[in-house]
């Protein structure tokens, strides 16, 4: 089984008798094979909604708890494997799986019991909606979530409306005589299932944009009759065992203006409304993994997610300052835990050597997403804007290290403050298997928006970014690493993601200037 940065203290030092009886795993975990070498395999369990990636060793082990037996003699049958298996190693693992609800007792039992009850009580449409009370979000109709993505999928009622009384109407307001509607087969989406159907564009933007950045529905019929993607955002949902918590998209460029505006507690029908187009809403899990191993409640969690919001918003710092209050706080968790995290243990010189390596790799895998993605029709342009803006900052990175990792100032840091409050409240820490890869993971999604609206501003020959180049820059971040194409990179690079930007974000900060590879060319601004 794989162990985060080795071996930690806290595990069982002291293995149980041989004729203890170990519970086995629960049966309706489900096994799908990674593809990579070395091979792996995703452990999944439907019951709470997780996973865990376990290497062959871990695989060997799991499959021989396929019954209640005594401790002794499940060590015997993993010997018969051609690999014996310490007591102390053993009782590791056993932990692992225990802590994280695997095994078929009491505790997963409980906890499938306490999901059950919050799964009834969504059902009956009575849980409460959970607003920040400083949560502000009020449309500036500036256009841009119009520009640059995918409208869709559009349902089949809205075809039909557009299709039907309103279309004579549309195709004279916006100039289009073939069609408002775009369907793609699965090859050309760019994977497998059904066929997709998605609002034309004109000139990259969605054919029902105007000039001044209105929506040619909703200014003649009203926001009703608009496909649901579009009077869903900004908003997001998660089903809690509190309530259904309510979060932002900051996908939004005018988000700076935007996020002046009236309070969402104010707007509670508003909300509701949004909430029934929602569809299937997003489950928080009832144990969360701390680390991968260590699981903790999900009130703990709430503990933790206001601890770090108030310090962030006391502290009125910008994004750096940001991560390495969540990164703190969930390493606290973990050493109380008994499970501490690996300390820092490399000088500016080593630290840089590992940076750019990591920013390489990360690189050639983006690279070859993007060739293995091209595909050519006559009848869609194949846009891949968002990753080659990360690539470009990536190569441009190692030159403005010192300015990346620099913290935000003045708007640029209202930003990142909001940026990280809303990830932590709307439960976006809840979507990466455990929180120890969150709060990392939220360190390399800053460093990338910080490569790229420095890259960005430097290419129009500014000398650093303003706070609407990291707005712009959050976006395409944040579009990319969404995107289901792009997360499998990021598991293969997640252990060397929590060195980074978890256990040596602070060094990494402290030594921005020693960060810095310098070019010795001379630039000769030819044309």
């Amino acid at each position: 089984m794989k162990r985060r940065g080795g071996d930690r203290g806290g595990a069982p030092d002291d293995a149980p008798p041989p004729s203890v009886p170990v519970p086995p795993l629960r049966r309706d975990l489900e096994w799908a094979p990674i593809p990579g070498d070395p091979p792996a395999w995703r452990l999944h369990d439907p019951r709470m909604g997780r996973s865990l990636r376990l290497d062959a060793r871990g695989r060997e082990i799991a499959l021989r708890m396929d019954r209640v037996q005594a401790f002794g003699t499940l060590r015997e049958r993993i010997a018969e494997g051609g690999r014996p298996i310490a007591p102390d190693a053993l009782a590791r693992v056993l932990a692992a799986f225990s802590g994280l609800g695997l095994l078929d007792d009491d505790a997963a039992r409980d906890a499938a019991g306490a999901r059950d009850g919050m799964l009834e009580r969504r059902d009956a449409r009575d849980l409460p909606l959970l607003v920040p009370p400083d949560l502000r979000f009020e449309c500036t109709a500036c256009g841009a979530c119009c520009v640059g993505v995918n409208v869709g999928p559009v349902t089949p009622e809205i075809a039909r409306d557009l299709e039907g009384e309103l279309h004579d109407a549309l195709s004279e307001a916006t100039g289009v005589a073939q069609g408002f509607l775009v369907t793609l087969r699965p090859d050309e989406a760019g994977g497998d299932g059904d066929d997709i159907r998605i609002c034309r564009t004109r000139n990259g933007a969605c054919v029902f944009l105007e000039a001044d950045g209105l929506c040619a529905i909703h200014r003649r019929w009203g926001p009703a009759r608009k496909p649901r993607v579009c009077r869903l955002f900004p908003y997001q949902f998660v089903t809690t065992p509190r309530g259904i918590a309510v979060g932002l998209q900051t996908e939004c460029r005018d988000i700076l203006a935007a996020s002046r505006g009236a309070p969402l507690a104010e707007r509670i029908d508003e909300l509701r409304a949004a909430l029934a187009l929602a569809g299937d809403i997003p489950e928080a899990r009832m144990l969360l993994s701390l680390d991968g191993e260590t699981t903790m409640p999900f009130d703990a969690y709430l503990d933790l997610e206001e601890e770090v919001c108030r310090a962030i918003e006391a502290a009125g710092g910008g994004g750096w300052r940001c991560a390495a209050i969540g990164w703190n706080a969930v390493a606290a968790r973990a050493a109380a835990a008994g499970r501490p995290l690996p300390a820092p243990d490399r000088d500016a010189d080593a630290l840089r050597q590992v940076l750019w390596t990591f920013a390489r790799d990360l690189g050639v895998a983006l690279e070859a997403l993007r060739r293995s993605c091209r595909t050519r029709s006559t009848r869609v342009r194949f846009r891949d804007d968002n990753v080659a803006l990360v690539l470009e900052a990536l190569s441009d990175a190692p030159l403005l290290a010192d300015r990346i990792l620099d913290d935000d100032r003045g708007e640029a840091a209202r930003f990142a403050r909001f940026h990280f409050v809303n990830g932590w409240r709307g439960k976006d820490m809840l979507g990466p298997p455990d929180l120890v890869r969150a709060a990392s993971t939220a360190g390399l999604r800053w460093f990338l928006i910080r490569a790229l609206a420095q890259s960005r501003a430097r290419q129009v020959h500014r000398l650093d970014a303003s706070a609407q180049d990291v707005v712009d820059a959050a976006v395409a971040v944040q579009m990319l690493l969404r995107n289901r194409r792009v997360t499998p990179i990021l598991g293969r690079l997640a252990d060397r993601t929590t060195t980074l930007f978890g256990s040596h974000l602070a060094s990494l900060v402290a030594s921005r200037a020693r960060m810095r590879v310098d070019d010795p060319r001379t630039d000769f601004f030819l044309l």
